[in-house]
């Protein structure tokens, strides 16, 4: 046995203290990881070899068949040697990481019970310890702690066969005392082997079991004891005390890593445990059973493997965890065409030949032509010939911290920006789509964030482009409400004609700037199919001096967008002066007006002889006022209703841009009737019919005539309501909820052109989430049209 020691800085070795995970000298660690999954034990979705082999014995076994048992060796070879190397640790340091969790297969350090000379006795085998050697160097360069996790342990050690190469056509984990036996051995060795490493964070001693006990569930999630499995984690930690009391050691429950019942109480006193979080939401309550424990049993916890999600819940994962001093691992590190992950390998033609063969049968491919492929995908796995993926790192780091945006790629006027290339950022901020991530785990079906599944990895639908002047991929899945940002930089103002290239059955799109539109509506005609391309220009559009951050909103969907072209750059002087926008707002009660161009600021609007007309009837302005730089407000003396026909005329002569140019007379020009689903008052407001929603979610309702409630309140939530209070006066208003056992507060707002609160009441508590009650009580309302907010002021509560 060879004794391994790191040399130069270190911290210590990691410890608990109380709830915490320190380092020597007491500092709170936030271990901010990767888990380098597919390395040591591949998994058939890594491979995209699911639909015929999934754990790694059956995936071996399909290239043993094409390219024989020597060349498949080599091929093993070759994709671990490229797989992780020195390269790939340094990038990871570089992008923010801390810490490495190494998945292990127990095959690299030893040989299965079966192979085993004497029966009892144990091989040990150089290539596992030698890799994890490198590894540890390359961690300790970085000042990075690596993590050892016990990946597929002898055996297996659940029905999730990818998981821990489980093959069930021999004794599991579980069904092997000499299995177990060779568990303990194997931790006892490396605990020898790393005991004085200080780089080395903890042992994590057995990941994601998964196995029925005494329930009836195969996975252990209904288990109550977990007898065997806490026995085996005891005997493990008392191999690794009897020559190792440095390490932090790293419990997993059962169920995936989730289901501790029956685990305590805890034998040892330097220990964390760990769960796991996939495809659920990221809400306190996701969470709060494993914050209970780590304060029931003083224990820190850590999130120890997370991702196969977009990067807004990547981001809100993160957030989650470190708002509650809880590290986290990310999973993985390489995949064959991924999105999701840090990286993307790059996936051949030949191997998709294989992959084709393997799944549909046919003619064999040559054991030469089989080789030559898969050799050249072990190459493509080397760290200089993946994709890294800066959209998913800016996730987990920078946007953790920041709701900012920042350019993907530097953009040079004239000339095209392609529509993938929006900035770095999060939903709500870089771009906007309706569908943004996956919750399938909390109820309902799976959700493709990116329905194109190519390019980045964030809700923006992107596919493989097309067109024949492309950057390889396009924005396709379009909806009416979606939009896309990007930063762009101009010295000067400048004006534009931009042109549209896309494809599709219609739609129409406009410009924006961070302080509002700067172009008008464009229609895109149909062009026949998706793959069809053609162009149409913008006039007039003007950027302004230094950072612009331009966003295109898809008015209606319908086509796919490859690129926007700035092109004709002019000074602003020589652009006609226009409006770009006349329409409602959702309340109806205004009237936004734009231009292209700023306003001269010493207009007096209320001269500028503007009329109305509303279904052909004129109609009195009480008000105009200036907003921003480039537009006004008209408010009519009575408001404006859903389906309701507006115009507007401009007979003066004073509306004057900043450069000089002047806005020509116009007559009845069409204003957009914006208004929305305007709900009465008096009247009953379903939970569910709100105009914004922050941060709740809705679920199916038991409560007398069905419909959806409002579920999983958090303090800070809030759900805005349009409504039009015919007349003033002393309301009834009822509150209709149903919760466990906390007491809820709501406050309800009236919001338009001042914030007004109309109460807090409190919610009592009803025994279970769908058993319903009414709480009554009494206000004060205005009469008019409002935002009406329904605050989330204390949680625990659903409302109908």
């Amino acid at each position: 046995m060879l004794a391994f020691a790191t040399s130069g800085f270190s911290q210590g070795f990691l410890h608990r203290n109380g709830q915490n995970i320190v380092d020597a000298d007491g500092n709170n660690v936030l271990l901010r990881g990767l888990g380098l999954g597919g390395w040591m034990v591949q998994e058939g979705y890594m491979l995209q070899t699911s639909a015929f082999a999934g754990p790694q014995h059956d995936i071996r076994a399909k290239i043993e068949q094409l390219i024989g048992a020597t060349s498949t060796e080599a091929f093993y070879q070759a994709y671990r040697d490229n797989g992780i190397t020195k390269a790939d640790i340094d990038w990871l340091k570089a992008q923010g990481f801390n810490s490495i969790r190494l998945p292990m297969h127990y095959n690299l350090y030893t040989l299965p019970i079966e192979q085993e000379p004497v029966a009892g006795q144990n091989t040990w085998l150089d290539e596992g310890f030698e890799r994890t050697d490198l590894l540890l160097q390359w961690c300790a360069d970085n000042e990075m702690y690596l993590i050892l996790d016990m990946h597929a342990a002898p055996g297996g050690q659940g029905k999730d066969s990818n998981i821990s190469d489980y093959d069930d056509t021999k004794p599991s984990l579980w069904e092997s005392a000499a299995n177990r036996q060779k568990m303990v051995a194997l931790w006892h060795e490396l605990a020898d082997r790393y005991k004085d490493s200080e780089w080395i964070g903890a042992y994590d001693l057995i990941n994601e079991p998964n196995w029925a006990f005494t329930g009836t569930n195969q996975n252990g999630c209904d288990e109550n004891s977990n007898a065997p499995l806490r026995q085996l984690m005891v005997d493990i930690t008392n191999a690794i005390r009897q020559v190792d009391t440095n390490h932090m050691i790293i419990i997993e429950g059962n169920c995936w890593g989730n289901n501790y019942n029956g685990i305590f109480p805890l034998w040892d006193d330097n220990m964390a445990l760990s769960f796991h979080k996939y495809w659920n939401n990221n809400s306190v309550g996701s969470i709060q059973g494993m914050l209970n424990l780590r304060t029931q049993h003083n224990v820190p916890i850590w999130l120890g493997e997370s991702g196969e999600n977009s990067n807004v819940w990547f981001r809100d994962a993160i957030k989650l965890c470190e708002s509650n001093n809880i590290g986290w691992a990310w999973w993985p590190m390489k995949k064959i065409e991924s999105i999701a992950g840090v990286t993307d390998v790059t996936k051949t033609e030949g191997y998709e030949q294989l992959l084709n063969y393997w799944t549909n049968g046919g003619t064999a491919p040559s054991q030469a032509f089989a080789t030559s492929v898969l050799m050249q995908m072990a190459e493509n796995y080397k760290f200089a010939n993946v994709t890294k993926k800066t959209d998913v790192i800016d996730a987990m780091f920078r946007q953790v911290q920041t709701d900012e945006t920042v350019a993907y790629q530097t953009h040079t006027l004239p000339g095209k920006i392609y529509a993938t290339t929006y900035d770095l950022g999060t939903n709500g901020f870089a771009y906007f789509d309706n569908d943004v991530a996956t919750y399938h785990t909390d109820g309902g079906s799976y959700q493709a964030w990116n329905q194109g599944w190519a390019g980045r990895n964030d809700g923006v639908d992107i596919q493989k482009s097309t067109d024949a002047v492309t950057n390889g991929f396009q924005v396709g899945f379009i909806q009416p409400g979606e939009w896309l940002l990007y930063s762009i930089s101009s010295t000067t103002v400048t004006a534009y004609d931009i042109d549209i290239r896309y494809a599709g059955i219609g739609g129409s799109l406009h410009i924006e700037d961070q302080e509002g539109r700067i172009s008008e509506t464009i229609t895109l005609p149909s062009t026949g199919n998706y793959t069809t391309w053609a162009t149409v220009t913008l006039t007039d559009v003007i950027l302004k001096a230094g950072t612009n951050k331009v966003k295109v909103y898809f008015d209606a969907g319908g086509f796919n967008l490859n690129y926007i072209e700035f092109k004709n750059p002019s000074a602003s002087a020589d652009a006609l002066f226009k409006v770009i926008d006349a329409g409602t707002n959702v309340l109806g009660d205004k009237i936004n007006v734009s231009f292209n161009k700023d306003l001269q600021a010493a207009i007096d609007l209320n001269a500028s002889n503007l009329s109305l007309k509303v279904n052909n009837n004129d109609v009195a302005i009480t008000q105009i006022t200036q907003t921003g730089d480039n537009g006004f407000v008209i408010k009519p003396a009575t408001a404006i209703n859903a389906g309701d026909v507006i115009k507007f005329t401009y007979a003066g002569t004073n509306l004057v841009a900043t450069d000089a140019t002047a806005q020509a007379a116009f007559t009845d020009k069409n204003v957009a009737n914006r208004v929305g689903n305007i709900q009465q008052i008096s009247g009953t407001i379903q939970a569910e019919s709100f105009y914004v929603n922050n941060g709740l979610s809705l679920e199916n309702c038991n409560d007398v005539g069905g419909g959806q409630n409002i579920a999983y309140t958090d303090t800070g939530d809030y759900a805005d309501y349009l409504v039009n209070i015919n007349q003033a006066g002393n309301y009834n208003i009822e509150y209709r909820s149903a919760g466990q056992n906390q007491t809820g507060q709501i406050k309800l707002q009236l919001i338009n052109d001042a914030t007004q609160d109309v109460q807090t009441v409190s919610l009592a508590p009803t025994g279970a989430w769908q058993t319903w009650a009414t709480t009554g009580s009494q206000a004060q309302l205005p009469a008019g049209r409002y935002y009406l907010r329904a605050n989330i002021m204390a949680p625990g509560f659903n409302l109908n």
